[in-house]
C-alpha cells in the first residue's frame, strides 16, 4: 500500500459529534502508517446570522482558503468529510483536478436536517428533488424559516453544479446508507462501504454491574421518550436499572423524570474516560434511535467493551446486531416491546453475559483501527490508480 499526502476537509458542526471523532481518528491512523495528513477545518461556530446564510449557499472565502492550502500542501488526494452546512458547492472548485474521496456522515445530500426525521417519524420528502421545497416549507433546519431557506438553496446549488459528480468515491458506513445515496442520484459504482472503527479499550471485563446504559444526545429522534417510558411505565421494578448519559433539548424533562423514579439515573454529560468506564461495566447498551443513523460509534464502542446492544428496528441498527449473539432488536417507538425484552433478559442474566465474548469478537473482526486503516488504504490505492489511468 502506497503512502499519500492527504488533505482532510471538514466543516465541524456547532456541537461536536461522531464525524469529528472519525476525522481525527483517520488522521491519526494514517499518520501512524506513514501518510502525511493536513487538516483544513471550518468551525461552524465562526459563522452566524447573514454570513452563515450566505456561506450555506456559496462560500468564496472558504474556496480561496482551500486553494491556498492545496497550492502550499500539494496533496495527492482530498478526503472531504462534511461540506455542510457552510462549505457550500464552492469548495469543489478549489480541488482542481485532484481525486476526491468523500465520507458521508449524515443524510445532508437529501435532507437539510441530515436526519430524514420530521414530526416523530422518518421522512423522505426531499429525496431525489433538485429543489428541496418541503424542507423550506416545513422549516426543517433549526425549526426556522430563514436558515431552512438558506440550506435548501445551498443544496440546490450543489445539485445544479454537479458536486456529487466531482467526487471519485463516496464512502458510507452501511448498506442502508448506500441505498439512500443511490436514491439521491449517486452512481452505485462510486459508492464504497467502509465501516467505522474505534480505539481498542482493552480486554473486556467478565462481569457487569446490573444496569442498562443510554449514551447520546437527548432529542426526540434519538428515541429517548420511548426509552424512558419503557422503564417508567412498563418495566418490572426489580429488573435492570437505566443509566442515561447525555444532554440536549429534552435534558430537563429526563432529569425531572429521573428525580421521581428510582429505577432511572440521569448523569448528564460526562467526559470520555468516565463514559468508557461506565460502558465497560454495563449489562447492555440501549440504542432506541428512530431515524436513519449510519454506524453509531457508541454501538462499536459497546462491542469493543464486550457489551451487548439492544437496538430499534430502524435504519442500519438491526443489521449491526446479531440477535442472540451480540444483542437484540425491538420495535421502534414501542416502549412496551422494549420493556418486555429488557425484563426477559433481566430474568436470564446469563444470556447477556454469554453474549459478551461474541460482541468483542465482532469488534476485533470488523471495527479495530487496523482493520479500518487497511480498508481506507485499499480505497485510496483504487482511487489513485483510477486517477492515474484517466490522466
Amino acid at each position: 500500500m502506497s503512502a499519500y499526502r492527504v488533505l482532510q476537509v471538514h466543516n465541524r458542526p456547532r456541537q461536536p459529534g461522531g464525524a469529528d471523532r472519525m476525522v481525527d481518528q483517520e488522521r491519526d491512523v494514517l499518520t501512524e502508517h506513514g501518510h502525511v495528513v493536513e487538516q483544513w477545518l471550518l468551525d461552524s461556530q465562526s459563522l452566524s446570522g447573514l454570513r452563515a446564510g450566505v456561506a450555506a449557499i456559496w462560500n468564496p472565502s472558504a474556496r480561496r482558503s482551500l486553494r491556498r492550502t492545496v497550492a502550499e500542501f500539494e496533496p495527492d488526494l482530498i478526503h472531504l468529510h462534511t461540506p455542510f452546512p457552510f462549505l457550500s458547492a464552492s469548495v469543489f472548485e478549489a480541488f482542481a483536478d485532484l481525486p476526491v474521496v468523500h465520507t458521508v456522515h449524515s443524510y445532508r445530500w437529501s435532507c437539510i436536517a441530515g436526519t430524514h426525521y420530521l414530526d416523530g417519524a422518518t421522512c423522505d420528502a426531499c429525496v431525489g428533488r433538485t429543489i428541496p421545497v418541503p424542507a423550506a416549507r416545513n422549516r426543517c433546519y433549526q425549526d426556522s424559516l430563514v436558515p431552512s431557506l438558506a440550506l435548501a438553496a445551498g443544496l440546490t446549488v450543489h445539485r445544479l453544479k454537479g458536486s456529487l459528480d466531482r467526487i471519485d468515491r463516496v464512502v458510507t458506513f452501511s448498506p442502508s446508507t448506500a441505498e439512500q445515496l443511490v436514491r439521491t442520484a449517486v452512481a452505485p459504482e462510486k459508492i464504497a462501504i467502509v465501516p467505522n472503527f474505534v480505539e481498542d479499550p482493552g480486554p473486556p471485563t467478565d462481569h457487569d454491574d446490573g444496569y442498562a446504559l443510554f449514551l447520546g444526545r437527548l432529542t426526540a429522534e434519538k428515541g429517548i421518550v420511548t426509552l424512558v417510558q419503557a422503564w417508567t411505565q412498563h418495566r418490572q421494578r426489580d429488573g435492570l436499572r437505566l443509566t442515561i448519559v447525555g444532554d440536549g433539548p429534552l435534558g430537563s424533562w429526563v432529569k425531572s423524570i429521573a428525580s421521581h423514579h428510582d429505577e432511572v439515573d440521569f448523569l448528564g454529560w460526562r467526559d470520555r474516560d468516565f463514559v468508557g468506564d461506565l460502558l465497560r461495566r454495563a449489562s447492555c447498551l440501549v440504542f432506541p434511535s428512530e431515524w436513519y443513523e449510519g454506524m453509531p460509534l457508541s454501538i462499536l464502542e459497546a462491542f469493543a467493551c464486550g457489551v451487548p446492544v439492544l437496538v430499534s428496528d430502524v435504519g442500519n441498527y438491526w443489521r449491526m446486531v446479531e440477535p442472540g449473539r451480540t444483542g437484540h432488536v425491538f420495535r421502534s417507538q414501542d416502549p412496551a416491546d422494549l420493556a418486555r425484552l429488557v425484563d426477559d433478559l433481566a430474568n436470564r442474566p446469563s444470556v447477556l453475559s454469554q453474549m459478551r465474548p461474541h460482541c468483542r469478537a465482532a469488534y476485533e473482526a470488523h471495527h479495530t483501527p487496523t482493520v479500518g486503516y487497511e480498508r481506507l488504504a485499499r480505497l485510496y490505492d483504487e482511487v489513485m490508480a483510477e486517477h492515474r489511468s484517466r490522466s
